[in-house]
């Protein structure tokens, strides 16, 4: 029998091999014990990406054994998928693939690739010459133990080697540790002197001067991973990509899925042009390590000393259909620029951008920016001037159910410019929740149910800003730019807004909690305008009793913040306000408007109210699955939840919005973090699963087919063990099953049904 076996084994593999019955491989790639000239299985993998990617087909899987690919040259995708077969990149198993396009001869500690240039000012140069590197702004990253700082991209030598730190109109400065390429000769270099303000402000990177005692990464030009050709039906799952200007740029293509995965670039680690489109980053991981002794105004204002620190880790040209979610970006200066049409931004974590969080072109709509944490950031989502506005997409930017936290004060200005000691005596400022870039031709936008926690906000001439949610424009009549139910806390002696229109129906506020939680002796609403004059108030009672909140009611029946209040929300450390909070009642009902995320609930704010009664998730957080076979899993929760939903699900599965039974046959071995919810009137809860889906080959769920796997399905067939695997779907495990399983083992396809 076991002969017969093995037999039909043989047979039923070269009739499947020579009959092309194996429409899909898995291969391997492993940049320690690979070989470019090896066949890509498992046990003889390749070694680099960058040949890899060519060879794969529709389908494919190309998993990526833990360790450093060091890859010298761009790695181009330029094969696609299909629809119902994706071509997969991913890590293998648990592993931790570091695919690097870097300079690796800077990283060990010592190395003798610098010598001395300046001795006086402990400027160092490279021993080799680097071609083609960017002129004007090299980047690079200093490790010194656990600490990593970017440091400064110089585009002068002049600035680099200057003996100047403080702030002129004009000439050179050093601002701090950074580097330098010299398109003249070729060569890097490095200064790792401490300024004067880093020390003051308590940094001390690095301890030694000499680059040969530290690990620099310097970053090349040009991009790790291209996607061109208009490639297609692409995911990227598990990956850190690192060390170019780019991690990873996206000529063209479309339907190209990138999950789980780390990046960190130059001056954009992420970057997409127009004719990439319908493209999901989900679960990203970006910090910048931006160099906390860098003033904004190094970078944004003449000279432009650092203007090559603009460093943002996404910027979208146009790119439409584009999600980013479950993401975390920290430590840049803009986490995502640019935009395009139907751009989704939601459940997201930002932590310390420096400048905009988002800065958003005019002429982009249905703009969804929702549920996420802007925490300990400059500003959160701005409007830009940039493009004309689309008459047909005006009013379609949602910005709802954001926790926005901008107390923390930024670094703006360098000793030496008159402004540093007005801002504290120490430089820093705080920005405003909403932003504008240019002057005119701003579009409305729907700004709802948000909790923003806000300073002193000034703009960089020092003038007072407010929270920014005003509108001052008239480019879109009939169109209002509208904000409701929102909870504004303005933490210092300042004004909530200033400069809204109350008289021509360009703007409607109201159902907003409004609270300063310090004495205050600044106008609360500044310099609003009627149409003739322009006034300030004190207060929120003071706008209601005055003839401007009247004026209103010739655009708005119920007058302006007709439902709003100015009471303590009763916020938690985590910025839940309590039950009996004015924030847990009184919302205006937006439900019949049709945005994004407005379900009628009552309460004001991100969150929900603390009640006790928020649903409180109780199914386990983890499950398995297998390819081509059908997979349930039910959401099960405390205190009777009315809505459900879940995110990063595998393709092939869905979620039920009012049940919460996640279902559907999954296509794709991998492992997901799916962050699902359960709500009812009183909030929220959310955990996160781990859903493990294998291939119905892998039978011990190893993630890779093998002789092992065969051995267990010979024994399912000889009736040694319970089947598991009838591949073929005849109800038994028998013969075919093993042969199946033989061919998968030996890098085919896992064949499933008859």
């Amino acid at each position: 029998m076991r002969r017969l076996i093995a037999a039909a084994c043989m047979t039923w593999m070269l009739i499947c091999m020579g009959a092309g019955d194996v429409l899909a491989y898995n291969y391997y790639a492993d940049p320690v014990n690979g070989n470019d000239t090896n066949s890509g299985t498992l046990s003889l993998p390749w070694r680099t990406l960058g040949n890899s990617v060519g060879k794969l087909s529709a389908g494919d899987t190309l998993y990526l054994r833990g360790g450093n690919y060091n890859e010298t040259g761009v790695i181009n995708i330029s094969t696609s998928g299909t629809n119902a077969q994706h071509i997969t990149i991913k890590n293998y198993a648990n592993e931790v693939p570091v695919i690097d396009g870097g300079f690796p001869e800077f990283r060990s500690v010592p190395n003798n690739n610098w010598v001395v240039w300046d001795s006086g000012r402990n400027i160092y140069c490279s021993t080799k010459t680097y071609p083609n590197l960017v002129n004007g702004g090299l980047h690079a990253y200093l490790t010194e133990g656990n600490t990593t700082t970017h440091l400064i991209a110089y585009e002068s030598y002049e600035d680099l080697a200057s003996d100047n730190q403080l702030w002129p109109g004009t000439g050179s400065k050093y601002l701090g540790p950074g580097v330098f390429w010299n398109s003249s000769d070729q060569k890097i270099y490095i200064r790792l002197v401490r300024s004067d303000l880093e020390e003051q402000m308590g940094y001390l990177i690095p301890a030694t001067l000499n680059p040969g005692q530290n690990s620099i990464f310097i970053v090349r030009s040009a991009q790790v991973i291209d996607f061109e050709n208009n490639v297609s039906y692409i995911d990227l799952d598990g990956v850190t990509v690192k060390y170019r200007n780019n991690a990873l740029r996206f000529s063209s293509g479309h339907h190209i899925n990138v999950s789980n995965v780390t990046v960190l670039g130059g001056s954009t680690f992420i970057y997409t042009l127009q004719e990439a489109h319908d493209l999901v980053f989900n679960n990203i991981t970006a910090n910048g390590y931006f160099p906390e002794w860098l003033a904004f105004r190094d970078i944004k204002s003449s000279p432009f000393t650092a203007h090559a620190m603009e460093v943002s880790a996404f910027v979208l040209h146009g790119s439409e259909n584009v999600t980013i979610m479950n993401s975390t970006i920290r430590n840049v200066m803009d986490a995502i620029g640019g935009g395009g049409n139907n751009f989704s931004i939601h459940h997201n974590n930002f932590f310390d951008i420096r400048d905009d969080v988002l800065q958003l072109d005019t002429d982009y709509g249905n703009v969804d920016m929702a549920y996420n944490k802007v925490i300990n950031c400059s500003k959160s989502f701005d409007r830009d001037g940039a493009g004309n506005a689309n008459a047909a997409y005006l009013g379609t930017k949602y910005v709802h159910h954001n926790i926005i936290d901008l107390r923390k004060r930024h670094l703006h200005f360098r000793p030496g410019d008159p402004l540093f000691l007005q801002a504290g005596g120490d430089g820093k400022i705080h920005n405003r929740a909403f932003g504008t870039h240019g002057t005119v031709d701003m579009d409305p936008w729907k700004i709802y149910n948000n909790t923003v926690l806000i300073g002193k906000a000034v703009n960089a001439s020092f003038v007072p800003d407010g929270i920014g949610f005003d509108y001052d424009e008239t480019l879109a009549p009939g169109v209002p730019h509208e904000v409701y139910n929102n909870i504004f806390i303005q933490t210092e002696d300042h004004m909530m807004g200033r400069g809204s229109r109350v008289h021509d129906g360009s703007a409607i506020l109201d159902g907003n909690v409004y609270f300063r939680s310090t004495p205050s002796t600044v106008a609360f609403f500044y310099n609003w305008e009627n149409g003739t004059s322009r006034t300030s108030f004190n207060s929120l009672a003071a706008f209601k009793s005055s003839g401007y909140f009247e004026q209103t009611k010739s655009n708005y029946a119920p007058g302006w913040e007709n439902s709003g209040v100015e009471a303590d929300p009763l916020l938690n450390s985590d910025y839940y306000p309590a039950a009996n909070s004015p924030a847990a009642t009184g919302a205006i009902n937006l439900s019949a408007k049709g945005w994004p995320g407005t379900d009628g609930a009552v309460y004001r704010g991100a969150l929900a109210p603390l009640s006790g009664s928020s649903p409180v998730i109780t199914s386990a957080l983890n499950s398995t699955g297998t390819v081509a076979t059908a997979l349930t899993y039910q959401i099960t929760a405390s205190n009777s939840p009315t809505r459900f939903s879940a995110s990063g699900l595998p393709a092939g599965l869905s979620v039920s919005t009012t049940t919460g039974l996640i279902s559907g046959t999954p296509t794709t071995a991998a492992t997901s973090s799916v962050a699902f919810s359960a709500s009812n009137a009183s909030g929220t809860g959310s955990a996160i699963l781990a859903l493990r889906v294998y291939s119905a080959c892998d039978l011990n769920r190893d993630w890779s087919t093998n002789v092992v796997d065969v051995q267990l399905q010979v024994n399912q067939g000889l009736g040694v063990a319970a089947c598991t695997s009838d591949l073929n779907r005849d109800g038994s495990c028998n013969v075919i099953d093993v042969q199946r399983d033989v061919n998968a083992s030996l890098g085919g396809a896992c064949l499933l049904g008859p």
